[in-house]
């Protein structure tokens, strides 16, 4: 049904003139009409939502969030970064802390929130490397 619906909408904007009035609506559902300024606007305040959907889809057995922050400041959306500390179930049916922490991307007029695999790999490696110190 989405699938339909997208590929009419994909149709429709390639069909429609600018005078129709139909093109106003499907504009709308594309942000197409929109202004750099108020995309920026717009993605700000949807920020937050799509790192916390984020948490709910990438960790398994997710119970609850903590805490979150999302460093929206910059005007240069690659430079957005965000935070979330979640409990989840582990294996063992208990309760486990974890912090997550996200990058943002845009890509046409949408925003998408990815989780920053790279900082937690670079954290494990500090971690390594002071511990092989430590041992000498």
């Amino acid at each position: 049904m989405v699938v339909a619906v997208f590929g009419l909408g994909l149709w429709l904007r390639h069909r429609i003139s600018a005078e129709d009035p139909v093109y106003a609506q499907v504009a709308a559902i594309y942000h197409e009409d929109e202004q750099p300024d108020e995309r920026l606007t717009r993605w700000r305040s949807e920020a937050n939502f799509l790192m916390l959907k984020s948490c709910t889809n990438d960790v398994i057995g997710f119970s609850r969030l903590i805490d979150f922050q999302v460093e929206d400041s910059d005007d240069k959306v690659d430079k957005w970064k965000g935070t979330a500390t979640v409990d989840f179930v582990n294996h063992f049916g208990g309760i486990d802390r974890t912090n997550l922490h996200y990058y943002f991307r845009p890509y046409q007029t949408d925003l998408y929130a990815y989780v920053d695999d790279s900082w937690d790999f670079q954290q494990k490696l500090d971690a390594l490397e002071r511990a092989s110190r430590s041992t000498q």
